[in-house]
């Protein structure tokens, strides 16, 4: 039987959501070790950009959140019912549950721009133990391109080319 087979079976026999929710982080923390091999992953730390990697993520994830939320919010729907995400204090869970699908658009962008030097630490100041990405230096313009291009090509409005 295959990992993936083994995940399932259990998923199926799981009727609580905080082990439900702790499955899902033990699949994305084991996906993202495999899927950052090799780019000086040291985990996925969200918010406090300890890395580049981090960072760069950080920064896909919320113009993904930015775009979605915007499409949403253009048809009307109420950004805050809650799917999946437990509903908290002025948080959009409905753009949380729409942009997981999507999550993989910004991996691949970043890892891309990681193994191709598009992204280097040099494009980031430490601000605080942070990486900050300055807006003056060619990294953070192609970061923004990049995930861009990426949504632009993959976006529903595109139907021939959505692809999971």
């Amino acid at each position: 039987m295959f990992l993936y087979q083994k995940i399932i079976a259990t998923i199926l026999k799981i009727d609580d959501y905080n082990q439900l929710m702790g499955l899902e982080g033990k699949a994305a923390k084991s996906f993202c070790v495999a899927y950052f091999d090799g780019l000086n992953w040291k985990g996925r730390k969200p918010r406090t950009r300890c890395a580049a990697i981090n960072a760069s993520l950080d920064i896909g994830y919320t113009l993904l959140f930015n775009y979605i939320e915007v499409s949403v919010r253009m048809f009307g729907f109420d950004s805050y019912i809650v799917v999946y995400h437990r509903s908290w204090f002025k948080r959009k869970s409905l753009i949380c549950n729409l942009m997981e699908p999507f999550r993989y658009l910004i991996d691949m962008t970043v890892r891309k721009a990681l193994k191709l030097k598009q992204i280097k630490d040099s494009d980031f100041n430490m601000i605080k133990e942070e990486f900050r990405l300055e807006l003056e230096k060619n990294g953070c313009i192609r970061l923004q391109y990049s995930v861009y291009e990426k949504i632009k090509t993959k976006s529903p409005t595109n139907a021939g080319d959505f692809i999971y």
